[in-house]
């Protein structure tokens, strides 16, 4: 009697197989959109099928068991068809749908929303504080976590700790930062009135900051709290001085105009720029005003043209801002004496100091029609003095 042997290998071998297929199962059931009780009986009758279809091919009279092991391969198909279709479909249909791949976790602030339009400020900052345990820190939820302790609570400290939280985080940009900042100092205003706090916000961004364009800006902004220029510390809009009207316009006879309003003194608002100036040297709002003012009411363009190179020197400028000045200091070049080598030079440091952005682009689009816009200026103003 023959005795059999099984080699070792064979059965490492075995055990490797049985495993991967077993591995191939899982992931794969993981992936199906059946039941897993559904899944069971499909793999049951696969096996009963399979083993029978196996045992007529090979032990029946073969014009008997090759029918009946295809009618076994048949029926497995059936029971198999749906999958095997989806498996098919799915790599095309995840270009549009994402596959089977989870979505990153993101955090939801929705109902947090809903709760603070409906003033049920307790919940929303429980929900945001939820979310804000599942991520540490995250932007969005301590912002809004400020805003609604600042705008609708009116609780500083608390609002001041979650903007503090936010701007330690030197992994985040610097203008993410600083926007932060920047938003503490603007509800400083508009809801606590507190200009002296938001003198301090501001210089904090100077000092976290410093040489970045969010700190041009926040120097920009601490040089007009508290102005009428800009924002009125308590809160009110800004203030139109609304001239009186001529009471006897109708009964003027005919060819007499309305008398002139009267329009502020040049050389008292020139000395208040100036000294604006003084005080805060990095002001370029108070520094273009003065550079249109000596241009437009004392007629020195000179000065004009010095103000305006002085402000495009000032450090840390957005391009976008330098180009609007830029443009500025073309535009006194075409309204005033009409000079238009000079305009050409301003404008041809924008397409050469920022070649292949809009703004260059657009720069260069205005220096091909600017002959047109001089000679547009000067007719205007031949009309205007006949």
């Amino acid at each position: 009697m023959m005795a059999w042997t099984v080699h070792p290998g064979a059965v490492l071998s075995g055990l490797a197989l049985a495993c991967l297929i077993g591995w191939g199962v899982w992931r794969w059931s993981r992936r199906s959109e059946d039941p897993p009780g559904v899944l069971i009986v499909k793999l049951v009758l696969t096996v009963v099928l399979g083993g029978t279809g196996i045992w007529c091919g090979v032990n029946l009279f073969p014009l008997i068991g090759i029918p009946l092991a295809a009618v076994c391969g048949i029926v497995v198909g059936l029971i198999w068809g749906q999958n095997i279709g989806a498996a098919i479909a799915r790599p095309l249909a995840s270009l549009y749908d994402g596959g089977d791949e989870p979505p990153e976790p993101k955090p939801f602030y929705a109902i947090a929303r809903a709760h603070w339009k409906q003033r049920r400020y307790g919940e929303a900052i429980q929900t945001i504080e939820a979310q804000l345990e599942r991520f540490p820190d995250d932007p969005e939820g301590l912002l809004m976590l400020a805003e609604i302790r600042a705008r609708s609570l009116e609780d500083w400290p608390g609002a001041e700790e979650a903007i503090d939280r936010l701007v330690v985080r030197e992994d985040l940009p610097v203008p993410v930062r600083a926007r932060a900042l920047e938003a503490l100092g603007d509800w400083r205003l508009d809801h606590g009135h507190d200009a002296e706090a938001a003198r301090r916000t501001f210089q904090r961004t100077l000092d976290l900051f410093p040489g970045t364009p969010e700190a041009a800006e926040a120097a920009q902004r601490l040089a007009h709290v508290g102005t009428d220029a800009w924002r009125r510390s308590q809160g009110r809009g800004r203030v139109i001085a609304m001239v009186k009207g001529d009471e006897r316009l109708g009964l003027r006879p005919e060819g007499t105009s309305p008398g002139a309003v009267q329009e502020p003194d040049p050389e008292l608002e020139t000395e208040s720029l100036r000294q604006q100036l003084v005080e805060h040297p990095m002001d370029g709002e108070a520094r273009e005003r003065l550079a249109l003012l000596y241009a437009d009411r004392l007629g020195r363009m000179d000065w004009a043209v010095a103000e305006m190179e002085t402000l495009l020197s000032l450090p840390n400028q957005t391009a976008k801002a330098t180009a609007r000045r830029l443009h500025g200091l073309a535009d006194l070049h075409v309204r005033h004496d009409g000079n238009e080598e000079a305009a050409r030079a301003v404008l041809g440091r924008i397409v050469t100091g920022m070649p292949g952005t809009a703004l260059a682009m657009a720069a260069q689009s205005r220096l091909d029609h600017l002959r047109l816009e001089i000679r547009g200026r000067q007719s205007a103003r031949t009309l205007g003095q006949a």
